[in-house]
């Protein structure tokens, strides 16, 4: 589900795994720069202990590098519709995430909110 502010019009679509696979879509509008990029991950209401610092290439609560330009080895400088991201949620992160677990991923520039995605791990 959707939420988009009014300084973006970038929108997204968002899967999670019962393994912590989040792949997060980029489908339309203002390419994001991913230096300015924060993401926040939550499940069933509760926040990660350990979140991602965009962009990044391995950290605490994460399996192995994102996939995509949130990848800090990417010479990628913007996220662009079209493109997607994938992270994989560590099993030693808490809340754990797992099947049936209700995950939303906020994601912000410069403070200000440009999407959040809500889904179900299956």
């Amino acid at each position: 589900m959707p939420i988009a502010s009014s300084g973006s019009d970038a929108a997204f679509e968002m899967e999670v795994g019962a393994d912590g696979e989040i792949e997060l879509d980029h489908v339309a509008g203002d390419p994001v720069a991913v230096d300015e990029l924060s993401m926040t991950i939550s499940v069933d209401g509760e926040a990660l202990e350990h979140q991602p610092e965009i962009p990044f290439s391995g950290t605490t609560g994460f399996d192995g590098p994102p996939s995509g330009p949130i990848n800090a080895r990417s010479s990628a400088s913007e996220w662009s519709a079209g493109e997607s991201v994938s992270l994989e949620v560590a099993g030693t992160n808490d809340p754990e995430v797992t099947a049936g677990d209700r995950v939303t991923v906020t994601l912000t520039v410069d403070g200000e909110t440009i999407a959040r995605e809500e889904t179900t791990a299956s």
